[in-house]
């Protein structure tokens, strides 16, 4: 006689269905992710979880569902505009119009004992298929969410790593709409009313519980959280970053005695887009750098063949800057009329334009939810545009691909040398988003002395990389 199936028995079969239906990750090119039944992949040293593309080869993205427009109607893109302020707590939460978005996290922890430093990288993508809107299925995977998780060890010289993909839906997989709160299965990231994000992630091989505390309000990168990243307006993302998070909680790598206490400092970078890269660009070098006397770096070209620069930005957030929450409970005082706008960053085959003038918002509270907008000149800060300039290759092994993975990032006068905690820190994430890339962990040193810490992102330099 037949049995119903139990409250469990139904939990896991969604899950199977929700993480790894053969039949939609096949459609979404996401064939090598429902090989996994939790769509899971560990990537071990010296191992790659598919064999590396040819050359000038460009993985399949799961943005694309090859063939949805045949299904039904085509799904729009809603187009990037500038002037739209960013609003909180709303803007910390997902956008799911929008064709591409992510949480970032990166930092260094501090390990007890002769264990030294490490790094860690968290990232939640949301990502709205080609699929028909008019498909009401709750199977049609109109949504997608995907996660890495890496941490970078130096006594192993190697990364480890995991990597989700997954529909959204059936109350395993979500992105909320009013606030960071972002879950794939059991891996979570979520913010609370004082300003406190929490990530818990039960990875294969370590486990992480880090709570990340903001000292200043979001930035707002580009203008406003306008962020151009080419020639043309629509090459764009809204974007704000949140430097210097102070992080603690516990840390369990397999084959250890048990979880361990951590702090450190880390970056948080939220951004979503419609259209991000110029047709002629091949990938982007990217950092965010938290500076010891508690100033903060942002900075990224966007390149094009042969190294060529299409479009590049820097931010400088000073420490008075990152010291503009104010105590708890206390009223913010009227903004100043804020100064002239300096002239924008240049791009490639653009330029960039003056923010103008305007007035300024207090921002004396400690209640982050009480700023109901972004105005970038309650921070101090400079734009000016970025190159960077490789002083050592790496080639992986794995892939073939080789790296700048030390560099000297030239802002202006200033020349920062960004010096890898080691040299594979190459990420493969084929069986989720569908790049390579190298995602690691740097010092910061200015004429021979360590000012920071910090991460580089290098991607595209296996083939013209595809959002």
């Amino acid at each position: 006689m037949h049995r119903p199936p139990t409250f469990d028995s139904r939990r896991r079969w969604l899950r199977w269905l929700a993480l790894a239906a053969p039949g939609s990750w096949t459609t979404l090119g996401l064939a090598d992710a429902a090989a996994q039944p939790a769509a899971t992949n560990a990537m071990e040293p010296g191992a790659a979880s598919s064999p590396p593309p040819r050359s000038g080869e460009t993985p399949l993205s799961p943005t694309l569902d090859n063939g949805a427009a045949a299904r039904g109607s085509a799904v729009t893109y809603p187009t990037l505009v500038p002037g739209r302020p960013l609003v909180f707590p709303r803007d910390h939460g997902a956008h799911p119009d929008y064709r591409t978005e992510w949480w970032y996290l990166t930092g260094w922890l501090q390990r007890p004992g002769a264990a030294g430093p490490c790094g860690v990288q968290i990232t939640f993508f949301r990502s709205r298929t080609g699929h028909s809107p008019a498909n009401p299925s709750r199977f049609a995977p109109h949504q997608l969410i995907l996660a890495h998780v890496a941490l970078a060890l130096p006594e192993r010289h190697a990364l480890l790593h995991d990597q989700r993909a997954a529909r959204q839906g059936f109350g395993l997989t979500d992105a909320k709409l009013d606030d960071t709160d972002v879950r794939l299965d059991d891996w979570t990231l979520r913010r609370d009313a004082d300003d406190r994000y929490h990530a818990d992630l039960r990875a294969q091989g370590f486990a992480l519980r880090l709570t990340f505390t903001a000292i200043a309000p979001p930035f707002a990168q580009g203008d406003r959280g306008f962020s151009r990243k080419g020639p043309r307006p629509e090459q764009a993302s809204y974007y704000y970053s949140r430097p210097q998070l102070a992080v603690d909680g516990t840390l369990a790598i397999d084959g250890d005695s048990g979880p361990t206490n951590v702090e450190g400092r880390a970056w948080l970078d939220h951004e979503w887009s419609s259209e991000i890269l110029d047709a002629q660009a091949s990938g982007w070098d990217w950092c965010g750098l938290n500076l010891d006397d508690g100033s903060a770096l942002m900075a990224f070209v966007v390149r094009g063949a042969e190294r060529t620069v299409i479009w590049s930005d820097a931010r400088w957030i000073s420490a008075t800057g990152m010291g503009s929450k104010g105590s708890k409970g206390s009223k913010g005082s009227k903004g100043s009329k804020g100064s002239k706008g300096s002239k924008g960053s240049t791009g490639g085959t653009g330029t960039g334009t003056g923010t103008g003038t305007g007035t300024g918002t207090g921002t004396g509270t400690d209640d982050i939810d009480a700023i109901r907008t972004v105005n970038p000149r309650t921070v101090d800060t400079r734009t000016v545009s970025a190159r960077f300039e490789p002083r050592r290759l790496w080639r992986s092994t794995r892939t073939g691909i080789t790296y700048p993975v030390e560099t000297t990032l030239i802002i202006g006068a200033r020349r920062l040398d960004l010096i890898p905690l080691f040299d594979d820190q190459e990420l493969d994430s084929r069986s989720s988003t569908g790049a390579i890339y190298w995602e690691g962990a740097v010092t910061v040193r200015e004429a021979g002395r360590s000012i920071g810490r910090g991460y580089l992102e290098l991607t595209g330099y296996d083939g013209r990389l595809r959002m």
